[in-house]
């Protein structure tokens, strides 16, 4: 058909045409809805198990220091809202402790960035926490991400009672995109 251009994968056209001396022309919109959107199926997800380490600078009752720590999280994605388990040794002699988070995640509108926060709602002890998810690609072969965190509690294991004021960064891989167990609040 003359003017007719089925454009890549034939899914898009542009009709040019004469109509009382002026040229029209229509651009299918099949072609901008798929080009800008991903479907749902195609939706990058954060749900998985990852690794990584914990790094902070924290002042424990007027007394400044640091430490970086492995971790271990689970997350799982529903829409927008995300919950994340992470676990962490503070000290050996106290063992693992664990924060349970819950945030939300945003895309970029083409889906090839991903970014978002999450605040402790429950843990091993009380504290208050919130992390900040830097914008992290979701189309490289292994997903990682990195966050920076505010932490505050005066219930710290093995801090006897004093105030704990942190500022942590997370670097964490994906390592199995599996759903894990992951706690409520």
């Amino acid at each position: 058909m003359p003017g007719h251009d089925p454009g890549p994968g034939g899914k898009g056209a542009l009709i040019v045409m004469r109509k009382n001396g002026l040229i029209v022309a229509a651009v299918g919109l099949a072609l901008l809805g798929t080009a800008s959107a991903r479907s749902a199926e195609d939706a990058f997800s954060w749900t998985g198990s990852y690794q990584g380490f914990v790094t902070c600078d924290d002042a424990t009752g007027g007394v400044f220091g640091t430490f970086a720590r492995p971790v271990t999280a689970g997350i799982v994605q529903t829409g927008e809202a995300i919950v994340l388990d992470l676990s962490v040794v503070v000290e050996s002699d106290v063992g693992v402790t664990s924060t349970t988070f819950r945030g939300e995640v945003m895309s970029s509108s083409a889906g090839d960035v991903s970014t978002g926060y999450v605040e402790s709602c429950k843990g091993s002890f009380p504290h208050t926490e919130l992390a900040r998810f830097f914008p992290a690609s979701t189309r490289s072969e292994g997903f990682a991400f990195t966050a920076d965190t505010i932490f505050v509690s005066k219930d710290v294991p093995g801090a006897a009672g004093k105030l704990v004021v942190e500022s942590c960064r997370w670097s964490l891989v994906r390592i199995s995109t599996e759903a894990p167990e992951v706690g409520g609040c």
